[in-house]
């Protein structure tokens, strides 16, 4: 999937968050973010990116339970962590897909700049106070890794 196949598919807000009051910060009964449990089907027979992946949605499950409590700082602080470590990830994966020569690399790059751009808007949305849009796009992003891993990262499996 190209970048501008992603842009095209994460572009629009969540249905979930139409129906949220701004007057209070989004919780996970929202149906904004939730728990993600680990499963068979989102490993890669890769040990070293699976083992990465779980680590990218314990982040996500963290920035949930911290949503779910409501603290701005641990919000904030939590999101930072999943940002840092999704660097840490794309970087890895970036030289996987060297060393494999993958003629769609560029591409696979391009998506995870767009997330990361995306995950940072989200920090500074939080860090200024706007839980609300900011909590939304860390929704669509949990939505975009798990459709990034089961695709994506799948074709170089």
């Amino acid at each position: 999937m190209s970048a501008e196949d992603h842009a095209r598919k994460f572009s629009t807000i969540p249905p979930a968050l139409e129906r949220l009051p701004s007057s209070r910060p989004p919780s996970i009964g929202d149906g904004v973010l939730r728990q993600i449990l680990w499963v068979k089907e989102l490993e890669l027979g890769l040990p070293v990116i699976d083992e990465q992946h779980q680590r990218l949605l314990g982040h996500i499950n963290d920035l949930s339970a911290a949503v779910e409590a409501g603290s701005v700082a641990d919000i904030a602080r939590v999101a930072l962590a999943l940002i840092d470590y999704s660097r840490v990830h794309f970087t890895y994966e970036d030289e996987y897909l060297q060393r494999l020569g993958d003629p769609e690399r560029d591409e696979h790059r391009a998506a995870h700049a767009n997330f990361l751009r995306t995950a940072m808007d989200a920090y500074r949305a939080i860090h200024s106070g706007d839980l609300v849009v900011g909590v939304a796009l860390f929704s669509f992003l949990q939505n975009w890794l798990l459709t990034h891993i089961r695709s994506d990262d799948r074709k170089y499996t």
